[in-house]
């Protein structure tokens, strides 16, 4: 089962703008905010967590940290 979705983002601020009215069409609203990031959810599903990028990984092409998805993470039974 997935569990939640965490994406770096160039944005905060135009993240949150952007997203928290598309969820809340199908019944997501903000979890948590933080200074770096906010979580949106609806209570039974997977969330989705927005972070925003650190500057030293903005930049570049390619890094785990950079602008773009961070990971995905499933939920299972031991």
């Amino acid at each position: 089962m997935l569990d939640h979705i965490e994406i770096y983002v160039s944005s905060l601020d135009n993240s949150f703008q952007f997203w928290s009215p598309i969820l809340e069409k199908i019944g997501y609203g903000l979890s948590s905010r933080w200074e770096t990031g906010f979580t949106l959810a609806n209570g039974k599903d997977a969330y989705l967590t927005f972070v925003q990028v650190a500057e030293e990984h903005g930049s570049r092409p390619y890094h785990r940290c950079g602008v773009g998805l961070n990971h995905i993470a499933f939920q299972v039974e031991s």
